[in-house]
């Protein structure tokens, strides 16, 4: 019998964060894989497609930014989800992140309090990506529309 459970690619180069966002995706039933940057994620994507990828923006090597930007560009992931994350707070990296393609932003000082929710929306396809406005969280837990500039 296969395994239906969604299956959600965390990109982080802080390995502590990596575990933390395995271990709060796992409590919601939801299989994990993990990669370093943009490069291992892509190299993941490319042996087995994820439901969503859940990705840092600043990173060494390929960034979250150009991560996102590499697989906007590539017909077949256009809409598969994809949820950024920083410790930046400011509206620079969430507009950036969002302007390249990503469905939604969390503040990894929010994550326990908003990823999960942010993850159950994008996965039951509530947010195709052109479909819905993308949405960021405010440090206070708001949730923000993004509305195309």
């Amino acid at each position: 019998m296969m395994n239906q459970r969604p299956m959600v690619l965390i990109v982080d180069d802080d390995g502590m964060i990596r575990t933390l966002l395995q271990h709060l995706l796992e409590r919601e039933g939801v299989e994990t894989r993990m990669a370093r940057d943009g490069h291992e994620a892509l190299q993941l994507i490319s042996e087995r497609k994820p439901d969503l990828v859940l990705t840092d923006l600043v990173m060494p090597g390929m960034d979250g930014f150009c991560l996102i930007g590499t697989l906007r560009r590539q017909d077949h992931f256009k809409k598969m989800p994809i949820l950024a994350i920083s410790s930046m707070d400011g509206p620079d990296h969430a507009d950036r992140a969002l302007s390249l393609g990503a469905n939604g932003f969390v503040l990894k000082t929010e994550l326990k309090k908003n990823m999960p929710g942010q993850v159950r929306r994008l996965l039951t396809g509530r947010a195709s990506h052109g479909n819905e406005q993308p949405q960021t969280f405010a440090s206070d837990g708001r949730a923000e529309s993004k509305s195309a500039q």
